[in-house]
């Protein structure tokens, strides 16, 4: 997938938003918050992946599992390999896709900025 121009990043997810990594905590807490959500309600989710896409390559890809038995501990680890990740490069664009049971998918071009 194409990553978009900046400019219209926010407009994608209105209820995302960009995420900063300065509030890096705080945006993985509303994601994790979309996808509790969307567990409750009749599109559960499979997996949320982010890949990070460096200019130039290579790409990078963390998976987190979003299933009911995966509790608070997880995401903490998730948040532990964001910021790892963001260490080793000087910004970092995202592409984030997110799959439901139905096979579903909700795409959003975040920009971590660094």
């Amino acid at each position: 997938m194409d990553l978009l121009p900046e400019e219209v990043f926010i407009n994608i997810l209105p209820h995302i938003g960009g995420i900063d990594f300065l509030n890096l905590r705080r945006s993985c807490w509303r994601l994790k918050t979309i996808c509790d959500n969307l567990e409750m309600s009749s599109r559960p989710l499979l997996w949320c992946r982010f890949v990070f896409q460096d200019f130039p390559p290579p790409l990078v890809e963390l998976s987190m599992p979003c299933k009911p038995e995966e509790d608070e501990i997880s995401w903490k680890k998730f948040y532990v390999q964001l910021w790892n990740e963001k260490r080793m490069r000087k910004g970092i664009n995202v592409v984030t896709s997110i799959l439901t049971t139905e096979e579903e998918q909700y795409y959003s071009e975040l920009v971590f900025k660094g």
